[in-house]
């Protein structure tokens, strides 16, 4: 009696056994349909997350690189070379080198008799053109803007359409030119 009830409980089990297992198999196939469903935007995320960074770390690198070219105007090195501008790009692209390409940065350096009289025009015009530049590093005592900046282009389709394709990494500083020829 015993052997013949448990034969006829396997005897039942089975075929809930092999429903189990055709239940199972569907739902293994689900995880392949939810990640599938889950994949690209995750991806998305994730590049847009990274592009942001290289973004803010490229604006990051361009801003210390202003920030050591423009001292060399400040306390005039860079006026009493023999070629100011070539001084002022070469410590520039000495700094950005290995994370932006020299030739993609716009520098425009203006002088001013006073901070009342500061007013720089922009850098680009509406149809994001660069607009001309200049390079006047002025004297001793004057007020300087030294400006830079890098078009960055998204490569993320997300972000291009939600920010647009491009974004203005901009450095601006505004000092007084150190004494360097003696005391004002």
């Amino acid at each position: 009696m015993k052997a013949s009830a448990r034969s006829l409980q396997l005897s039942l089990a089975r075929p809930l056994r092999r429903r189990g297992g055709r239940a199972a198999a569907w739902r293994r196939g689900s995880v392949s349909v939810e990640l599938a469903a889950v994949a690209l935007p995750l991806f998305l995320i994730v590049s847009g997350t990274i592009e942001i960074g290289l973004t803010a770390l490229n604006a990051a690198v361009l801003d210390g690189a202003t920030r050591e070219a423009a001292r060399q105007i400040r306390t005039g090195q860079a006026q009493t070379s023999g070629d100011p501008i070539a001084t002022f790009r070469d410590r520039l692209c000495n700094q950005v080198s290995g994370m932006i390409n020299c030739a993609r940065i716009l520098i425009d350096v203006r002088n001013f008799p006073n901070f009342g009289a500061v007013s720089v025009p922009p850098l680009y015009d509406a149809n994001g053109n660069a607009m001309p530049t200049s390079f006047q590093p002025g004297d001793a005592g004057e007020i300087v803007v030294v400006r830079s900046s890098l078009r960055w282009r998204f490569q993320t389709p997300l972000l291009s359409s939600l920010i647009g394709p491009y974004r203005d990494i901009d450095s601006a500083f505004v000092f007084r030119n150190e004494p360097y020829k003696g005391p004002l």
